[in-house]
C-alpha cells in the first residue's frame, strides 16, 4: 500500500535542458542525402536500420518525476510506474540526477531509500536499464566509463549480500559520505531488512 505520494512538474516551459550523456542527444536526427535535401536515400536509411541500437537514442533530457513511499519490493515499484502511464525512472545523465536529488531535498524526503529502473540478470553482473517490457538495454550502467561511474557506495555493485542475491537498483542517501550513492539490493529488500519499512520509496519517470 502506497503510504505517501509526492509529484512535482519540470522544468519552466521556455528552459531547454540538456540531453542526456548516454542518449546520443545532439547529434543530427538526419544525415544529408545525395540530392542534397537533407532527404536520406533509401539505402542509407537501411543502413541506419541496421546500425540501429536497440533503444531510443533520444531518450533522455529532465521529465516529470513522481516519487512515492511505499513498502514495495523493486518488481511493485516497476508495474505500479507502468500502471500509472510513467516508468520507474532511468537516470541517463548527472543534469538528471541532480535534478531528483534537488526535488527529493525540496520534498525532505532524503530519509527514503528510492528504488531505479536498473536491474541485472540472474546470470550476469552487468547492470542496465530496462524498458517497458522489463528487457535490459542501452549501456551498461556499471561501466567504469558510464557517466554514474562515480556514484556508487564504496564496494558496490557486490552482486549479494551472503546468501542474498542482489540484482535490483536504488539511490539513497549515505550520510557518513554526505552524498546520494546507488546500490544494488535484493528485489524484496524487507524480506532480509524488515528495519527498513516506512523508509523505502521509487520514482516514476513520465514524458507528458
Amino acid at each position: 500500500t502506497e503510504e505517501g505520494v509526492q509529484e512535482t512538474q519540470p522544468a519552466e516551459a521556455g528552459e531547454d535542458p540538456q540531453s542526456d550523456q548516454a542518449s546520443g542527444a545532439g547529434q543530427d536526427e538526419t544525415q544529408p542525402g545525395d540530392d542534397g535535401t537533407g532527404a536520406q536515400a533509401p539505402e542509407d536509411q537501411q543502413q541506419q536500420q541496421e546500425t540501429q541500437p536497440a533503444y531510443d537514442p533520444t531518450e533522455g533530457g529532465i521529465h516529470r518525476y513522481e516519487y512515492v513511499v511505499s513498502d514495495c519490493t523493486w518488481s511493485e515499484a516497476y508495474q505500479n510506474c507502468l500502471n500509472s502511464g510513467g516508468y520507474l525512472v532511468r537516470i541517463n545523465s548527472q543534469e538528471e540526477f541532480d535534478y531528483i536529488i534537488s526535488e527529493i531535498d525540496q520534498q525532505q524526503l532524503t530519509n527514503i531509500q528510492f528504488r531505479v529502473g536498473g536491474r541485472r540478470d540472474a546470470n550476469s553482473q552487468d547492470y542496465y536499464w530496462v524498458d517497458a517490457s522489463n528487457q535490459l538495454y542501452g549501456e551498461k550502467i556499471n561501466s567504469d566509463t558510464y557517466w554514474c561511474a562515480g556514484l556508487w557506495l564504496q564496494g558496490e555493485p557486490s552482486f549479494s549480500d551472503g546468501q542474498t542475491e542482489e540484482n535490483c537498483l536504488d539511490i539513497f542517501y549515505y550520510g557518513n559520505e554526505g552524498r546520494w550513492v546507488l546500490n544494488d539490493v535484493p528485489d524484496n529488500l524487507l524480506s532480509t531488512a524488515p528495519e527498513f519499512s516506512g523508509k523505502i520509496g521509487y520514482i516514476c519517470e513520465y514524458e507528458n
